[in-house]
């Protein structure tokens, strides 16, 4: 749908940053003196600079465009050492988030200095990871402003390309379409840059997902995740686009397994992704059916090998031991018996000892094998129902215990939700001393009516 209302991403407004204290400033396309309704600071805003005519398309052949995009998907591209410590992922750490709006302000105003390209660098990734996680939070006003002043000022073609397909897939989430078309076409639709071409493909198919158009949908993204080089960061968004094409065409199936594929690639981070994009255009619908039963079969594939373990373990025990254990109750059953016919007590005794040994192994051995199943159960609905959420290691200590020849260990995170900060511990053997140290962040999912049940997600 096309609106004609001006919408929070329609190109018709200007909204940025107060250089003095960081809050939203509205100004006019030509620029000139803004005063902050909050500090009252004056800003000197130039004109805009974005174009929104066609932007020159790339004059290459196709299969070499595509052969030097190839060359550049090597893995995430690292953020820029100043800035690296301040997020986990494409996500900013929580406790972080004021340093990052310092170091943005600060870099905004070396770009509009200098014009260099290294803080240039620096500004556009920091605008990616602050409207990321404002996104995450629901914080749509701090997207806008934080991508239209990071755009005013970068200075590489490349990330305006990037920063204007943010705002269009922006502008497709309220409905704009109009203003969607409008910010893409400042794009380069042909670029030889991998984050470039993948950031305009995905909004490209996010705005003919809105329009319906499917078949346009898998030949900007293609149908499957090799036939078109995507960036990393933007793995998880094609997947739900390539599936939900895939489903609105009659083909359930195949949108299933592109999402498992993608899941059983992405690791724990990027799963996350899948779930974050979903939600973030949650009025599109995307991937209504396909996406539950992905996640469905996902969880069944990584629970068969440890299922498979569990079983292989009862195998061994019954073999072993079981036919053992039953001839103890069986002698220790003939001793009572022979006691009580002889009169003899103590052989009674003897044998009630034998005997109760027995079943009391037997029943060890029951209660052992229903806590690991309830536990796997637990584990199961987490990973299919569980609210992902970034959180930081507290404290990861032995109990003291040690079952199977592995420390139990008592394992306490931290998280930020809606109510604040958020504490939680659990009891596990699941992992190593070294891999959970304290001050560590690592996604976990948490049973959403009860914080005291959780789960570290692993790659």
């Amino acid at each position: 749908m096309s609106v004609t209302r001006d919408t929070l991403f329609g190109t018709r407004l200007r909204v940025l940053l107060c250089e003095q204290c960081g809050a939203p400033l509205e100004a006019a396309l030509q620029g000139g003196r803004v005063q902050c309704g909050y500090c009252r600071a004056t800003n000197e805003v130039r004109a805009r600079f974005d174009h929104f005519d066609q932007a020159h398309a790339t004059q290459l052949p196709e299969p070499e465009r595509l052969a030097r995009l190839r060359m550049q998907d090597q893995g995430p591209a690292p953020l820029p050492p100043s800035i690296a410590s301040l997020a986990v992922g494409n996500v900013l750490l929580e406790h972080k988030l004021t340093e990052a709006l310092d170091v943005f302000q600060a870099t905004r105003r070396e770009v509009k200095v200098t014009s260099g390209v290294e803080p240039s660098e620096r500004l556009y990734s920091l605008a990616v990871l602050l409207a990321t996680t404002a996104q995450l939070k629901g914080d749509f006003g701090r997207v806008r402003t934080v991508l239209e002043t990071a755009l005013d000022l970068v200075v590489l073609e490349r990330h305006r390309t990037c920063l204007r397909a943010l705002l269009a897939r922006q502008a497709v989430r309220e409905g704009d379409l109009e203003s969607a078309e409008q910010w893409l076409a400042g794009c380069n639709p042909r670029s030889d840059d991998l984050p470039s071409d993948s950031d305009y493909r995905v909004a490209r198919a996010l705005i003919d997902t809105a329009r319906g158009n499917y078949p346009a949908v898998l030949w900007t993204l293609g149908r499957n995740n090799t036939e078109v080089p995507i960036a990393d960061r933007l793995d998880a968004a094609a997947s739900v686009l390539r599936a939900n094409a895939y489903e609105r065409s009659g083909d359930v199936q195949s949108a299933v397994q592109v999402l498992v594929d993608q899941m059983g690639r992405a690791g724990a981070l990027g799963r996350r992704d899948i779930d974050a994009f979903a939600w973030t255009y949650s009025t599109l619908q995307l991937c209504a059916a396909s996406l539950p039963r992905a996640t469905a079969a996902f969880v069944k594939t990584r629970g068969s090998g440890r299922d498979g373990l569990q079983r292989v373990i009862v195998f061994i025990v019954a073999i072993v031991f079981i036919p053992n254990i039953l001839i103890f109750l069986l002698l220790g059953g003939g001793a009572m018996l022979s006691g009580m016919v002889a009169g003899e007590p103590i052989s009674f005794f003897v044998g009630a000892m034998i005997a109760g040994t027995a079943v009391v192994v037997l029943g060890g051995l029951w209660l052992v094998n229903r806590i690991l199943s309830k536990k796997g159960d637990v584990t199961a609905w987490l990973q299919q129902h569980g609210v992902p959420v970034l959180a930081q290691v507290r404290s990861f200590e032995r109990t003291g215990l040690i079952i199977n020849g592995r420390p139990q260990m008592r394992l306490s995170v931290a998280w930020i939700s809606s109510q604040g900060m958020v504490e939680s511990a659990m009891i596990t053997t699941e992992y190593g001393e070294r891999q959970l140290m304290p001050g560590t962040v690592v996604p976990i999912r948490v049973n959403p009516t009860s914080v005291s049940q959780f789960m570290v997600e692993r790659d």
